[in-house]
């Protein structure tokens, strides 16, 4: 019994992971869109609040990924 939850968890991180990454991909989608019709639409230099909401999302992912990258590192090596 014990390994059919174990199973059940990796699937269910699986599309947790999947979900996640498509999420990001259109809330990037959407910032960017936002941020280019703001931006010939006010003729402004491209200051919105819209770029820095997208190099935080960014930031933070990368940021994520290496800590992620480094954790499964250490993991394997013990």
């Amino acid at each position: 019994m014990k390994g059919d939850d174990d199973k059940k968890d990796e699937i269910e991180k699986d599309y947790n992971a999947e979900a996640s990454r498509y999420t990001l991909a259109i809330l990037l989608a959407a910032l960017l869109i936002w941020a280019l019709y703001d931006l010939f639409k006010n003729d402004k230099s491209g200051h919105g609040i819209q770029w820095v909401l997208v190099s935080c999302i960014v930031s933070v992912f990368e940021v994520t990924k290496r800590y992620l990258i480094r954790r499964d590192d250490k993991k394997k090596n013990r």
